[in-house]
């Protein structure tokens, strides 16, 4: 499940689940920049100050995909309006004024949807046409261990003991 929001031209803003970052890492080495800077829209992303993934959470709508059902799920967008709004979504965003015009004024080339859309699509064939799904087995076993053990050192005392007792 993918969500794409038009609130910014600056950098990507990934929020995803550790199985499908290396899907739409891929993606964006094939996709030009839209600045034209660098050679992909990763490579420009990567080499962005504020290049972060972020972890999926609650209160959106990839809810119902990702918790109710276990559906491997991402939320990209360009986030940040450059040199003009420093946050990653805009003042209009789900208010009656978030339309086509106000969305033209942010992207008026249509050239960070174009190239949101490109990385979108090729994530998408690239797991409908793979013989084997891509999903990132090493980097989901990293974070559940990385989990495991913030999970101990903020509440160690009161698991730790039943945690042992459940690993082994």
């Amino acid at each position: 499940m993918s969500n794409f929001q038009r609130v910014g031209n600056e950098t990507i803003h990934l929020k995803t689940v550790p199985l499908l970052q290396k899907v739409f890492e891929d993606a964006a080495n094939k996709v030009p920049d839209p600045y034209g800077k660098y050679n992909s829209a990763y490579e420009a992303w990567r080499n962005h100050p504020r290049f972060r993934v972020y972890k999926m959470g609650g209160g959106s709508d990839h809810v119902p995909f990702l918790a109710g059902l276990g559906i491997p799920s991402m939320y990209p967008k360009y986030s940040y309006l450059k040199d003009l709004w420093n946050s990653t979504s805009t003042p209009l965003y789900h208010s009656r004024y978030e339309n086509y015009h106000a969305f033209k004024m942010i992207d008026p080339e249509l050239k960070f949807a174009k190239t949101m859309t490109s990385i979108i699509s090729e994530s998408i064939r690239n797991l409908a046409d793979s013989r084997i799904i891509p999903f990132d087995i090493d980097r989901y076993a990293e974070y559940i261990s990385n989990g495991v053990e913030e999970l101990l050192n903020h509440y160690g005392q009161v698991v730790g003991p039943k945690m042992e007792e459940w690993i082994h």
